[in-house]
């Protein structure tokens, strides 16, 4: 588990200093007009260098913060050039990670600061308003230059993951969103998330899996994992291909789940399922357990348990297609594992009830209506929705019924399916 770290030297130069140069304007620390004790702290990383300061006691009683390395990213020359074309930094700046972890102590909030990921994103959006719509399949370099078929480009310090099929390969994420931080994505045949197959989609997560799987034989205490998608025109993502993201570290899970393993019942997701059962809001798939959300997040609110990442992906497939069917654009959907989802003797008491995988999907609104977005009220009030939880739950079962009318017709015509 990462130490809390005293005063310590602030980073290097080289790299420090590279990263600031073309962030400081955008930096939330950075103001000519704070007290002159103050303006040396330009970023989040220079407050975690200095936390142990005696002038910092007020932000050490509200906010726990850590400078944790992330898993280092090992590219040969052909990835770095293409590399430092879009990041600008040093390459050690981009091989040696370092992320912020800034987390209040009583409301669990938590923060993951990891500056290069804004440099990133940035030039990402000014290459997509560059491309045409109609052309940015044939432009989009994870379907030429990084097909899976390639190797060395990009490496994490343990091998990287494939399907059976060969068609779905892994890479670490060039920005670390954590210690572990991976993609796992197809070839040009998978381009557009829309387009993807069932086994396609269920091969991202579990070729997401397999990674998870091959990282652990090197960093076995990095039991805390997720994978997720996020899709629609406000994906969240700067990359148009279609891709899981791999997430996993070893000191504690990521804010949501180690909310509901400290504060819940232990039994917080079997008590809620039957809750939802005696509602008539549960959609019942095979080995897993679904529900529609009584108290939605935002639009259309699904929670899912399933004994294993293929299963769940299966019937998230269909509830998302279903709801596709149904005018969803933009949602996120993720698989939380179990701290002992790869070894029991990993999870730690307060998952010990945990389902092996929980899912969770958001419907995040029609991008073109305005009061369908995210806004105040659902980031520090409460959520404000205009789909009914039973609405949604009778489209699902509607578009189950006929998903499985279509699935066997395709089954007794296998030409029908995509090649």
């Amino acid at each position: 588990m990462p130490e809390r770290v005293r005063e310590a030297p602030a980073p290097r130069p080289s790299v420090s200093a590279a990263i600031a140069g073309r962030l400081d304007e955008r930096s939330a620390f950075h103001s000519t007009t704070r007290p002159p004790d103050r303006q040396s702290i330009a970023s989040a990383a220079d407050l975690a260098a200095r936390i142990g300061s005696g002038r910092f006691d007020a932000v050490r009683a509200i906010y726990d913060i850590r400078r944790v390395p992330a898993s280092r990213l090992c590219m040969n020359a052909a990835g770095w050039t293409t590399t430092s074309q879009i990041m600008g930094v040093p390459r050690d700046a981009v091989e040696n990670q370092i992320l912020c972890f800034i987390r209040d102590r009583y409301t669990g909030q938590e923060a993951i600061v990891n500056s290069l990921r804004a440099l990133r994103t940035n030039r990402a959006e000014q290459n997509r308003t560059q491309v045409a719509s109609e052309a940015r399949r044939a432009a989009c370099r994870w379907c030429a230059e990084w097909d899976v078929q390639e190797s060395g480009m990009w490496s994490d310090e343990w091998d990287q993951a494939r399907s059976d099929d060969g068609r779905i390969g892994t890479r670490p994420n060039w920005a670390r969103q954590s210690p572990i931080s991976g993609l796992a994505f197809g070839d040009h045949r998978m381009h557009d998330l829309d387009g993807l197959t069932e086994s396609e989609f269920v091969g991202l997560f579990t070729t997401g899996e397999r990674y998870l799987a091959t990282a652990r034989r090197l960093r076995g205490r990095a039991r805390f994992c997720a994978i997720f998608i996020n899709g629609g025109p406000r994906s969240g993502s700067s990359v148009e291909h279609a891709h899981a993201q791999i997430v996993a570290r070893d000191d504690r899970h990521f804010a949501y789940p180690e909310m509901v393993a400290t504060r819940c019942p232990p039994d917080y997701w079997q008590r809620t399922r039957l809750a939802h059962d005696q509602a008539g809001l549960t959609i019942l798939q095979g080995d897993s357990e679904g529900w529609v959300s009584l108290a939605p997040v935002k639009e259309r609110d699904i929670t899912a348990l399933s004994p294993d990442v293929a299963e769940g992906a299966r019937v998230m497939y269909r509830i998302w297609r279903g709801l596709v069917a149904r005018g969803t654009r933009n949602f996120s959907l993720t698989a939380i594992l179990s701290p002992g989802y790869f070894s029991a003797t990993d999870c730690p008491e307060r998952f010990l009830r945990w389902p092996r995988v929980v899912w969770r999907f958001v419907d995040r609104g029609d991008p073109d209506v305005k009061h369908a977005d995210i806004g105040s009220m659902e980031l520090f009030g409460s959520s404000v929705v205009a789909s009914d939880p039973y609405a949604t739950a009778r489209l699902l079962r509607d578009e189950r019924r006929s998903f499985g009318s279509a699935e066997r017709s395709v089954s007794a015509n296998p030409g029908r399916r995509r090649a």
